[in-house]
């Protein structure tokens, strides 16, 4: 085996991993980091609505992420989305709000703790320098 075709074997298999860690999960075609962060930021909000920036603050990732995420989320009837009827502050555009559905909150747990389970273990451990 010449290194060449060693090497163009060794991409080959680097990408059937990429694929394999990438598989589609019921009603989402890509699991990617930005989806996680924006899930877990809806998890986050323990089930109360949110508005895109809010998401996009929590997720600390940029807005046109954040929307291409939620579009897909809500294609997927994994997210509910609103617009408010008028927004409180007069004369401010309307703000769009995002919320799990039961079904996309328990797929959103599911995924965390498969794809983050340090960052879900985190959750119930004590805080650093807590009184025992």
């Amino acid at each position: 085996m010449t290194r060449d075709h060693a090497r163009r074997v060794g991409k080959a298999a680097a990408a059937r991993a990429v694929a394999d860690a990438v598989q589609p999960v019921e009603g989402i075609t890509r699991v990617t980091q930005p989806t996680l962060d924006v899930l877990a930021a809806l998890i986050n909000a323990d089930g109360f609505e949110l508005h895109g920036w809010a998401i996009i603050k929590e997720a600390q990732l940029r807005g046109p992420t954040v929307y291409k995420v939620l579009e897909r989320l809500t294609a997927a009837k994994l997210v509910t989305a609103r617009w408010e009827l008028e927004h409180p502050d007069g004369n401010k555009p309307r703000r769009r709000f995002y919320q799990l559905t039961d079904a996309g909150a328990a797929r959103a747990r599911a995924l965390l703790a498969e794809r983050r389970p340090a960052a879900s273990d985190a959750s119930w451990r004590p805080a650093f320098g807590a009184v025992h």
